[in-house]
């Protein structure tokens, strides 16, 4: 049987666990995702919430009738990942505020090809190259930075070779004979 009335029994299965709630609704997944956000069985934002029936994700426009999703049903929820537009908060529940929107804005960003140009995608974590050319790059800093080390080094062991062969000069070693100087 379709659903035509504003009342309906749902089944939500959400973490290994199912649940029934009879409620209210007006025939939009988005309202949908609402309520079952709200539901203390559930901790899943709406924002975040995608519902599968039959195997079939379902849309925030679809409509139950048009998915023809019959009373006493069993929708699947999982928790999908977090929007991209933090200014879409059409349907979201009041959360925590976010930690880092350094950090959100980095998990969130579209993958770039690697400046290596190697091929791959790189990430924005490690300054658009991907992992191996991140890795080779660090490497060359490493081994740049060594050699600078060294060559400092031993530009400071000349100066002090320079500093001891100017003190070879000779040394007076006959204390007994004194110089005379003419005027």
């Amino acid at each position: 049987m379709l659903l035509t009335s504003s009342v309906i029994n749902l089944s939500f299965d959400y973490s290994f666990t199912e649940y029934r709630e009879g409620m209210y609704i007006t025939p939009q997944i988005a309202e949908l995702k609402r309520l079952a956000s709200r539901s203390e069985h559930c901790s899943i934002p709406a924002v975040q919430m995608k519902i599968f029936y039959k195997g079939k994700h379902l849309q925030d426009e679809d409509t139950l009738s048009t998915r023809k999703i019959v009373t006493e049903s069993t929708l699947l929820l999982i928790k999908g990942p977090k929007p991209a537009n933090s200014n879409d908060v059409s349907m979201e529940v009041p959360q925590e505020a976010s930690t880092s929107s350094t950090t959100a804005a980095s998990s969130n960003a579209a993958p770039v090809p690697c400046k290596g140009g190697c091929g791959f995608f790189g990430n924005p974590g490690t300054n658009n190259y991907c992992s191996k050319c991140w890795k080779d790059l660090k490497e060359k800093e490493e081994k740049e930075k060594e050699d600078a080390e060294e060559k400092a080094r031993l530009e400071a062991e000349k100066v002090d070779d320079l500093v001891e062969a100017s003190d070879d000069r000779p040394v007076q070693s006959d204390v007994n004979r004194i110089v005379q100087f003419v005027k």
